[in-house]
């Protein structure tokens, strides 16, 4: 639908949504939706107010950031041990994201392997969306088509960086280990004032 003639035959009755907003809030509200079927359940139904802690005000600082994230190509490293809130912290800055109008794409680094090796277009999106949140990063390490997967989401890494893409990197590596498995290029390019490393302590939330 063209919604530059949209907007110039809308009218509504006053308190009603105009076409063009019932649209484009229509249209959020869809991607919004995609977006927690993406990343699960489990984390689509929390509610951010429910959030709370040190590992939450980083990641409340990141979303007060979302225009410069999109502008500036800002980066962030997840790093933490299991069960910390990272997938969790990423999901609210994605959720927050499309409400704003921008594109989010979420794979685990498996279900982003697996996909490009059945032919599928989740590497061009990957390289082209506007916020790439890419989960489990080397959980993977060391098993079939490791090798592959390494090469493919350095591939991957580099496009955005030279693109000036913003990226959300979420891993339970050690610092130690996390080099072996992206490449000491990779972690190079952290280096730069795009990237911060966001450390995610605490016990596991997942504990009854």
């Amino acid at each position: 639908m063209n919604l530059e003639w949209v907007e110039k035959m809308e009218t509504a009755e006053p308190g009603e949504e105009l076409p063009s907003e019932k649209i484009h809030r229509q249209n959020i509200e869809s991607r919004i939706q995609n977006f927690g079927r993406t990343v699960g359940t489990r984390y689509s139904r929390e509610k951010i107010e429910n959030y709370t802690g040190e590992n939450a005000e980083n990641v409340m600082r990141i979303i007060g950031k979302i225009p410069e994230i999109y502008s500036d190509g800002l980066s962030f490293l997840f790093i933490g041990g299991r069960g910390t809130g990272k997938t969790l912290g990423a999901y609210f800055i994605g959720l927050e994201a499309i409400r704003q109008g921008h594109s989010v794409f979420y794979r685990t680094a498996k279900e982003l392997r697996d996909s490009i090796l059945k032919n599928g277009n989740d590497g061009d999106n990957a390289k082209n969306t506007g916020l790439l949140i890419l989960d489990e990063v080397g959980k993977t390490m060391g098993g079939k088509n490791s090798e592959w997967e390494l090469t493919e989401i350095i591939s991957i890494l580099d496009y955005r960086y030279r693109n000036l893409k913003p990226t959300i990197l979420i891993t339970n590596l050690s610092p130690e280990k996390l080099p072996g498995y992206i490449g000491e290029d990779i972690i190079d390019r952290m280096n730069s004032p795009e990237w911060e490393r966001v450390i995610f302590t605490g016990e596991t939330r997942r504990k009854k």
